[in-house]
């Protein structure tokens, strides 16, 4: 019973420490997103997956960055994602090329906003969910278009979050 205790002690310490209350603006550079998941191939020396570019994560292969938020209230939540993104290009064999953009989501709790990131949509990506209960969730955003040799990249400047 106590190991079972001091299990929820450490699980509700980290949930405090690493969320973030979204009861008033708050912007969270991409490299400083609690959960990246390239962090352990990065900190091994490796940017295969992905690697932080000053306060930006760069994502090059499918993964996310995340963090916790706390709603003190119901109510929905604002996600604006600073972001830019190097298209992927494929040469036909009939000499025309295909670009493909990065292809975003941003989820959290059931509901997900997917969005194509490019130059002609701008360099902010806006996700307002539906009525949220009070309580502790996890924000995502991902890249999650990647196929064999077609590799898109996503560069996360930042995720503002406001409710």
């Amino acid at each position: 019973m106590r190991g079972i205790l001091w299990g929820c002690a450490v699980v509700t310490t980290l949930l405090v420490c690493l969320s973030t209350h979204a009861w008033a603006d708050t912007i969270i550079n991409g490299s400083a997103l609690s959960l990246l998941s390239y962090s352990s191939a990065a900190s091994a020396g490796t940017t295969t997956f992905g690697s932080n570019g000053g306060t930006t994560a760069q994502f090059k292969t499918d993964g996310y960055g995340g963090t916790y938020i706390y709603l003190p209230t119901d109510g929905a939540v604002t996600f604006t994602a600073n972001a830019s993104g190097t298209p992927y290009t494929i040469n036909n064999p009939d000499m025309s090329t295909t670009t493909v953009d990065p292809h975003m989501t941003i989820s959290i709790a059931d509901y997900s906003q997917s969005f194509t990131v490019n130059a002609a949509n701008g360099p902010t990506y806006t996700f307002t969910t539906p009525q949220l209960h009070s309580g502790y969730y996890f924000v995502r955003t991902q890249l999650d278009n990647q196929a064999g040799s077609v590799t898109p990249q996503l560069n996360l400047a930042s995720l503002q979050i406001s409710g």
